[in-house]
């Protein structure tokens, strides 16, 4: 079986009417989406002031759709915890910039401080009847401490741009993340880009990650390669996941060491 698995970034009160209107076009074509939700304080909102978004959340849940923790504040520290951020490589903090827009909450977090606020985001999440069995950083990016955090609190699982990381089986699938980019420059090409890798995929019966986010839905061209790209998967006979669903099947694994990945 080749699965679609769809996440739905940055969900959260700030984005709540786009994300709603996101997960009804997902949900007409029959897509089951991972909705990754911030649980902190982010963009002048709490997660626990709108009754009718927390009523929404667990209403998708309802509908076969899963709730993974996205980060917790989705803003990248001002000063860096871990002592050897100091030394980390210029190219490394471009990386960062680039991948998480400025976003990388977690990419250079020691465990300590790691483990702090995936407590905090889980504690959040469960105060309005939310339990979340993966975690996702923002732009996909984690410091090794943070990912051995991640693995040391019982998440089930974690990803990557490139991977699906199970926890609980030692287990890797490598799969890609196709992303739009909502800017001047880049949506054309990231649209084109997503086109013809989903095609490349579908023509070798490869499993296929889209990521959506908020602001996608406000560009036409981005909403309509989105949406076309999720209809042409399904219609070559793919079977839409959440990511706890797509773990639970049967798929091609690859060992790691959760020490070191």
């Amino acid at each position: 079986m080749t699965s679609l698995i769809v996440s739905l970034h940055d969900v959260a009160p700030a984005t709540s009417e786009l994300s709603r209107r996101w997960l009804d076009n997902l949900e007409t074509m029959g897509v089951k989406a991972s909705l990754l939700v911030v649980p902190g304080f982010w963009k002048s909102r709490h997660l626990h002031d709108n009754q009718n978004f927390i009523d929404w959340l667990h209403a998708a849940e309802l509908n076969g759709h899963e709730i993974v923790q996205h980060g917790l504040h989705h803003e990248r520290m001002q000063k860096a915890v871990n002592p050897q951020a100091i030394n980390t490589s210029v190219g490394r903090r471009i990386s960062g910039k680039i991948l998480a827009r400025g976003c990388e909450e977690f990419w250079e977090l020691s465990y300590e401080e790691a483990t702090e606020r995936l407590k905090e985001g889980k504690k959040l999440l469960g105060e309005i009847g939310c339990e979340a069995e993966g975690f996702v950083a923002p732009g996909w990016l984690l410091s090794e401490d943070a990912k051995r955090a991640v693995s040391g609190l019982g998440y089930r699982y974690t990803t990557t741009h490139t991977k699906i990381i199970d926890f609980h089986k030692n287990v890797s699938h490598k799969v890609l993340a196709l992303s739009l980019r909502p800017t001047k420059y880049a949506s054309s090409a990231s649209a084109i880009t997503m086109s013809n890798i989903s095609k490349w995929s579908i023509s070798r019966d490869k499993h296929i990650r889209i990521a959506l986010h908020p602001e996608d839905l406000l560009h036409e061209k981005l909403r309509k390669t989105g949406l076309a790209t999720c209809l042409q998967t399904l219609n070559s006979g793919y079977i839409s996941q959440t990511y706890k669903d797509f773990l639970v099947t049967e798929h091609d694994e690859i060992a790691f060491d959760s020490r070191k990945n």
